[in-house]
């Protein structure tokens, strides 16, 4: 207990005693905040910070070097990540139907649990990683308004849940930043050594966990929020004149300008372009972003956007018919691939989102508009009706009509069947064109890939696709991270080497040398002396259009002198065929240049 001051100087300390106290009691106070929100965040999404916990543990694990953490990093990051959004996008369906807590949290691990497996058996489930993560993302938005609440909720739900996005933004910024530059300061002012990877643990920490937690410690409770007259002036202003002005007018124009083409298609009775799809995705596009985000303002709107608003789902259905047209050519000519699988399937969302507006109960509610694309992403996602499987099913039934009555393909279909092989590799779809049930998995014995077995068993060359007519020719070598270097005690790598000497290179035991590129041999330069290493034709011709042999070691001799090269990217004309440019690593020894 403090005694009572009775003269000035006492008085004096004692005030700067209270001060003191106050300074401590804030500092307490904004500690004792920033933990009872990371708290409240756990508390209330304690499956999503769970997997986010896990994901930092890892991550800190790989930037610390560990072999084994960078693995499992690298095989379950995405699938961590997409698994505490839906966790997060559970907890949040649940609260919005004020389901009991412990049902809510058995539902959110359950959730996570259920996505992490597809994840992490992307390839037997044939996942399409992309839109299940766009598809996970936008259930987080739909997913509370599922069979309950308004288009004026959703659009306040929606724009809090952005502006908690961008608090983790700034945080990640500030914290992680911020705690890099005291660092930083560390290290330059005072020549305190600090090891790289704490740069990294600070950032996957902050990234991975510190920021989201932040950020899902601001999402809204209530789900029923009302746009007032209360919203901010300049915002709605703002937001109007984007309408009125900017992407109403644009809309329109872009309308206009399909049905004019529309129209010329009927006429001429010629097929759409190619691009005509992408096109009609992009108008659809910023019209239902238009309508979504101006929403809030739309009812005492002006013209033009009062016209967008009454014409909307009468000038949507010919630029769909348009998409149709297009797709339609391109699948019959060149198959189903899984972004013609995407432009299909937003034209057909785009004629559902049209057709409820015949329901007064719709007309004009986003949230179809919000939900319909979401789902339609998660069924395009993964399983027999995804977009890989589809595209699998397709291309392995294009390619089996390009096969003859000996099971082999054309010379004149090499080009399209290598296309094809490649397809199905890169989806790991293979085996389904494979000719046995033998395991595709490993090179065979004879150091074949899978697709080279394949290729082999149907007669498929597999450059086919890749060779471009014309005068010149670029290629890139398929690379090893491991370069047999027998026979040479000196390795240079990735040497670019043109027409012009190369930059002086500093031998081992101190001699310097350059080297430079003629249209048929390799120069090597000593002082005065250069040595003439000749490329082959075939050699040349290897590089030129040599299939996978491109990238193997070239050794090359010129008397008793050796070198040899392992070429990772060619550059050249046909014409003889000559080499302009060459990044290789070269090997070389030492003794032939003392």
């Amino acid at each position: 207990m403090r005694t009572v001051p009775t003269n000035e100087p006492e008085m004096v300390a004692a005030m700067h005693d209270l001060s003191a106290d106050r300074a401590i009691a804030g500092w307490r106070s904004v500690g004792a905040d920033m933990l009872a929100g990371t708290q409240h965040a756990i508390a209330r999404f304690p499956v999503a910070a769970l997997v986010l916990l896990v994901m930092a543990v890892q991550a800190n694990a790989a930037v610390g070097g560990w072999a084994w953490a960078e693995r499992l990093f690298e095989a379950n990051g995405l699938p961590l990540a997409t698994s505490a959004m839906a966790a997060l996008a559970i907890a949040l369906t649940c609260e919005s139907h004020d389901i009991a807590p412990a049902l809510r949290h058995a539902a959110s691990l359950l959730a996570a649990a259920a996505i992490y497996a597809i994840g992490h058996f992307d390839t037997a489930v044939h996942l399409y990683e992309w839109t299940f993560l766009a598809a996970i993302a936008g259930f987080v938005l739909v997913g509370p308004f599922i069979a309950r609440g308004t288009s004026d909720g959703f659009w306040m739900f929606v724009v809090a849940v952005m502006f908690a996005g961008l608090l983790a933004l700034f945080a990640l910024l500030l914290i992680a930043g911020g705690l890099s530059a005291i660092v930083a300061s560390f290290s330059y002012l005072f020549g305190i050594e600090v090891p790289e990877s704490l740069y990294g643990h600070v950032w996957m920490t902050t990234g991975l966990l510190a920021a989201p937690l932040f950020g899902i410690g601001q999402l809204p409770r209530t789900f029923d929020q009302t746009i007032t007259e209360a919203a901010p002036r300049h915002v709605e202003a703002s937001l109007r004149t984007l309408g009125e002005f900017v992407a109403a007018p644009m809309i329109l124009i872009y309308a206009a300008l399909l049905h004019v083409y529309a129209a010329k298609i009927i006429v001429s009775g010629e097929w759409p372009e190619g691009q005509v799809g992408w096109l009609v995705l992009t108008f659809g596009f910023c019209l239902f972003a238009a309508l979504m985000v101006l929403h809030p303002f739309l009812r005492a709107s002006r013209p033009p956007m009062r016209t967008l608003i009454r014409i909307w789902r009468f000038i949507l259905p010919v630029p769909v018919g348009l998409l149709f047209l297009a797709a339609y050519q391109r699948i019959a000519a060149y198959g189903i691939t899984p972004e013609r699988y995407l432009l299909v399937l937003f034209g057909l969302v785009t004629l559902i989102v049209v057709v409820l507006q015949l329901w007064s109960r719709f007309r004009g509610d986003i949230r179809p508009m919000a939900a319909l694309p979401v789902l339609a992403l998660l069924i395009a996602s993964f399983g027999p009706f995804g977009a890989i499987q589809t595209s699998i099913s397709s291309q392995s039934h294009r390619f089996e009509r390009l096969l003859g009555n000996d099971g082999r393909v054309a010379d004149s279909q090499q080009a399209e069947a290598s296309s094809i092989l490649r397809f199905l590799e890169t989806h790991h779809g293979l085996d389904v064109v494979a000719l046995d049930e033998a395991d595709f998995s490993d090179a065979d014995a004879d150091g074949a890939s899978p697709i080279e077995q394949v290729a082999s068993a149907y007669g498929v060359d597999l450059q086919a696709g890749f060779r471009v007519d014309g005068p010149n020719f670029s290629r890139a070598m398929p690379e090893s991270p491991a370069i047999d270097a027998s026979g040479f005690d000196v390795v240079i790598p990735s040497l670019a080497i043109g027409t012009n000497a190369s930059q002086p290179i500093s031998m081992p035991g101190g001699a310097e040398i350059s080297i430079e590129l003629e249209g048929s041999a390799i120069l090597v330069h000593r002082g005065e002396t250069t040595v003439r290493f000749a490329l082959s034709t075939d050699q040349r011709a290897v590089w030129a259009d040599g299939g996978e042999r491109g990238g193997e070691r070239v050794d090359l001799s010129s008397g008793t002198k050796r070198l040899a090269l392992v070429a990772s990217h060619v550059h050249g004309r046909r014409d003889g065929p000559t080499v302009d440019s060459v990044v290789a690593t070269v090997l070389l020894n030492q003794a032939d240049w003392n």
